[in-house]
């Protein structure tokens, strides 16, 4: 019996009263809410399995060995306010902000396969081994995330140049392929790409105010299963990468995946073993529809 009804022997007393349309309405807007939390819950539960089923793994990006492609919109905790990542900032610390994406890293998804010129892939260095043969990894090694720059086969020559358009920041590299074939990369940036840092003192750091790293200007010849890889972040020692004598091409099977899409930021934490690790922000998380492809077509 309604709550607004009087029941008096079996009879009923008093005016009978409807439900207010304000309820109603309160009621009708309580349901829609709870409709679309639920969907909400069912999409994102739904996109995390796609991502798992598709791609396999999650990756942060520790450092800034890849900018401005990755952590250019990442941002550092200083004086109890964030500030942008820049060029310069080296490894993350505690709070940083870094960029948060997928990559396939299961052989049974065909990954290796796939693998093309300017692809980002997963690797490990040959100082992160052991043994020779390139099997047992040290409990301290860790995975970078470079650029693919030359193929098996390839010979690969970095040179200065001023005439070549953006060289002041990258440098020229030269492809020789096996067929004879040579042709030069085009750089991906430009010093504008890596704007100028004003200190507090008021002095002013350029990106070009850094010299190449030594063994930057060589020439590699890739066994065939030897690939060339290099971060974005080129000059000074802002990347170790396949142009320093202590890594050079990397074998075949030291890569351990590709970077497929970026789906968001993570924030940098320490594990209970003194790690480094990130834990995903859901704040910062992006839209399947606003995902950041990293593969060049």
């Amino acid at each position: 019996m309604p709550d607004d009804y009087l029941e008096d022997g079996g009879q009923l007393k008093g005016p009978v009263k409807p439900l207010k349309k304000k309820h109603k309405v309160l009621a009708g807007l309580f349901r829609v809410l709870c409709v679309a939390i639920f969907a909400v819950g069912v999409a994102s539960v739904a996109n995390f399995l796609y991502l798992r089923i598709n791609f396999g793994d999650s990756f942060f990006v520790n450092g800034l060995s890849m900018y401005p492609t990755l952590n250019k919109n990442g941002s550092r905790l200083e004086n109890g306010s964030y500030r942008p990542l820049r060029w310069n900032d080296g490894g993350n610390k505690i709070d940083d902000i870094i960029d948060y994406g997928w990559g396939r890293t299961d052989e049974g998804k065909g990954w290796r396969n796939d693998l093309k010129r300017y692809d980002l892939v997963i690797t490990y260095y040959p100082s992160d081994y052991k043994n020779e043969a390139k099997t047992e990894l040290y409990s301290t090694a860790s995975l970078k995330i470079k650029r693919l720059i030359g193929l098996p086969g390839e010979t690969v020559t970095i040179t200065s140049d001023p005439s070549y358009p953006g060289n002041s920041v990258w440098a020229k590299t030269t492809i020789s392929q096996k067929d004879g074939t040579t042709f030069n990369l085009p750089n991906l940036y430009t010093e504008a790409d890596f704007p100028d840092i004003v200190l507090d003192s008021g002095a002013t750091i350029r990106y070009t105010s850094y010299p190449f790293p030594s063994g930057t200007f060589n020439t590699w010849t890739l066994g065939e299963d030897e690939y060339f890889v290099m971060g974005d972040n080129r000059r000074g020692n802002f990347s170790g990468d396949s142009r320093s004598p202590s890594t050079g091409p990397i074998k075949a099977n030291m890569l351990t995946g590709k970077a497929y899409i970026l789906t968001g930021m993570a924030k940098v934490q320490s594990t209970e073993n003194g790690d480094i690790d990130a834990k995903p922000l859901f704040s910062h998380m992006k839209m399947p529809w606003s995902y950041i492809d990293l593969t060049r077509k």
